[in-house]
């Protein structure tokens, strides 16, 4: 990979800076598409929660799982995903760690401790995902933690990994 960079100043007008890479595109053989028929044959038919605050954040993920053939329900906290799992029978949930207020960690704790959860994969979604972010996770007994919003490749291989590992 190549490229140049150039910034240009003047006093009082600002600053101007160029970026330019030389790369070569992806090759299609190689590159990752998320509506690969891996992903279809994932998410046909599974049942998934998302637990977000944040209105273009669910919006994208309800339009993306259901183009991959999944059933999608939103809620916009954690206690109302608690409630929401002890309705119905969830595959997924993915929850929100980034808002205070939604209370995902409690939730995931409260889905293991009451039982509602023994074949529902719970993954943490964040704006910004820390060691620290990641560690609350696992303490809460999420599955695993992803940037917000998640696409569909980096979940197909987070939920093949938790299946590989038995969980």
């Amino acid at each position: 990979m190549g490229g140049e960079i150039s910034v240009s100043s003047t006093h009082g007008k600002g600053t101007t800076i160029v970026v330019t890479l030389s790369i070569n595109p992806a090759k299609p053989e190689t590159a990752i598409d998320p509506l690969h028929e891996k992903s279809v044959e994932l998410f046909r038919s599974m049942k998934i929660l998302i637990s977000d605050r944040d209105v273009s954040s669910h919006s994208f993920c309800r339009t993306m799982f259901e183009k991959l053939g999944a059933s999608v329900d939103i809620v916009r906290s954690g206690p109302e995903s608690v409630s929401a799992c002890g309705i119905k029978p969830y595959d997924l949930l993915l929850a929100d760690c980034s808002s205070p207020e939604s209370d995902a960690f409690k939730a995931a704790k409260d889905l293991r401790r009451l039982g509602v959860a023994k074949r529902l994969h719970i993954v943490g979604i964040a704006n910004n995902v820390t060691a620290e972010i990641r560690q609350r996770c696992v303490d809460a007994g999420m599955d695993g933690c992803i940037v917000k919003p998640p696409d569909a490749a980096a979940l197909v291989y987070l939920l093949a990994v938790i299946r590989n590992s038995g969980q």
